[in-house]
């Protein structure tokens, strides 16, 4: 064989090889575009079912087939996402719609996703709607759920699902009826009630001209979130503010020492509880660290800085270190039966306490909440932030001085209903009044701070 032949022949089989060596390419900008419809076609086969052949410019991840968030179909009869079949066939996405549903509208969603990098579709109605609008929901959902959106018209019930914080909103009639928006955290497209947090309209008129208030379905009785064996008595911690009926003590508005063996306990709607002290188990223990809890109601009475702990025979000699700009320094922590009284900090705006969790507010701000002059609000209901895990509203008069740590607070007349939900059916109702009517912001200031009350004009 000839030099040239030779060469011919060993460069052949290095391009065969070269080339059989099929993998994505190194380097180079990562993909993070959505896969792009190309094109579309329906008609309708043999079982009668509408058949969609979707065409994208890449392949598609098989992954997504049996996702709820793949495609959907508007309106439907029920809240109940109707079964629709649907493959991925490489860069195709099939698609068959039963012949009672095939009138409404195909939507596409998240579950399409491009195969490598897993770029999921925004979601879209397969037709473009020029009249569509955007609805933002507030607080925004956590990211962790899809979130849907049900709105009840009358061809049946319509169904959105969220990006972020937004929903697009296309091919929706005018004369839509009630909706709500949730959570879907077991991923069925449905809302199953309580485990799911869910957003309503403050008005059912507009799902546009109004706030959504987020709040979770409250059917239950109150549960201790916590128990603690604390010598012979049971320390019980909530997640909501309680009351009890028997011989106890209560160290906040979420948190009670139980004295007797049993107690009748209430929620803020009234649901009620019968807690009897269970057998001793091997998980009914002490925290490591001594709880100490904040009650609003007793600190927003003082100056002072009022703690509760159910341990009556810590040592009376107690400090509280404290470090800051303007250096370190010990307070005493002087004890009343089952509250530590901190006098105020100068130079100091938090601190550390007996190894807690989180920061302690050491300074407090005067505040006085001055009714309208026609005196229809005399006793508020005041939604403070969060001190020590405990954010349970309180209740205070009009004109009294309040004495509360900055931040941004809530108020609520009291004679006003609290805001929860009913439910008609399957759909969630927003009932009470819808939120606080009223934002107060505490600022550091050691001068009074006058916060006016007027009730909101329609």
């Amino acid at each position: 064989m000839s030099f040239r032949r030779w060469g011919t022949f060993v460069g052949g089989w290095l391009l065969l090889v070269g080339c059989a060596n099929i993998r994505a390419p190194e380097g180079g900008p990562r993909d993070v575009w959505s896969p792009r419809l190309k094109s579309w076609t329906q008609r309708y086969d043999r079982k009668g079912r509408l058949r969609y052949t979707l065409r994208w410019n890449e392949f598609l991840d098989p992954g997504g087939e049996a996702l709820p968030t793949l495609v959907w179909v508007n309106p439907t009869p029920q809240d109940s996402m109707p079964e629709v079949w649907r493959r991925i066939r490489g860069k195709r996405l099939i698609v068959k719609v039963p012949r009672p549903y095939a009138g409404g509208m195909l939507w596409i969603g998240p579950g399409a996703r491009d195969f490598t990098e897993k770029n999921p579709v925004s979601p879209r109605p397969l037709l473009l709607d020029t009249l569509g609008r955007v609805l933002r929901l507030h607080p925004p959902p956590s990211g962790k759920q899809p979130v849907w959106l049900l709105v009840q018209g009358t061809a049946g019930v319509y169904r959105f699902l969220a990006e972020g914080d937004s929903i697009q909103i296309a091919h929706l009639p005018d004369t839509a009826g009630p909706a709500y928006a949730f959570e879907d955290a077991n991923g069925n497209a449905l809302w199953d009630g309580a485990p799911e947090l869910v957003w309503l309209p403050q008005s059912s008129e507009s799902l546009f001209r109004t706030a959504w208030l987020s709040l979770r379905l409250d059917t239950f009785p109150p549960r201790p979130k916590q128990t603690y064996l604390w010598g012979e008595y049971r320390l019980l911690i909530f997640s909501e503010p309680v009351r009890a009926e028997g011989a106890h003590l209560a160290l906040s508005e979420n948190a009670l020492l139980a004295l007797d063996t049993s107690l009748t306990i209430y929620d803020s709607l009234g649901h009620a509880t019968f807690w009897e002290k269970p057998a001793l188990s091997l998980s009914d223990t002490m925290p490591p660290t001594r709880p100490i809890f904040w009650s609003w109601q007793l600190n927003s009475q003082s100056p002072w800085i009022y703690l509760s702990t159910p341990d009556t025979a810590i040592r009376p000699d107690t400090f509280l270190h404290l470090k800051g700009a303007s250096g370190e320094r010990l307070i005493p922590a002087c004890q009343e039966k089952n509250q530590f009284i901190i006098e105020p900090a100068e130079g100091f705006g938090e601190g550390s306490l007996f190894r807690a969790e989180g920061r302690l507010p050491l300074r407090k701000a005067p505040v006085r909440i001055v009714p309208d002059s026609g005196g229809l609000f005399s006793v508020f209901w005041v939604y403070p932030p969060a001190v020590l895990g405990n954010s349970s509203p309180f209740l205070a008069a009009g004109g009294d001085t309040l004495w509360l740590v900055p931040g941004r607070y809530g108020l609520l007349p009291a004679h006003l209903p609290r805001p929860h939900i009913t439910l008609k059916g399957r759909w969630p109702h927003l009932s009470g009044t819808p939120s606080p009517l009223k934002e107060m912001v505490v600022l550091p200031a050691d001068s009074l701070q006058v916060v006016p009350f007027t009730m909101p004009g329609p």
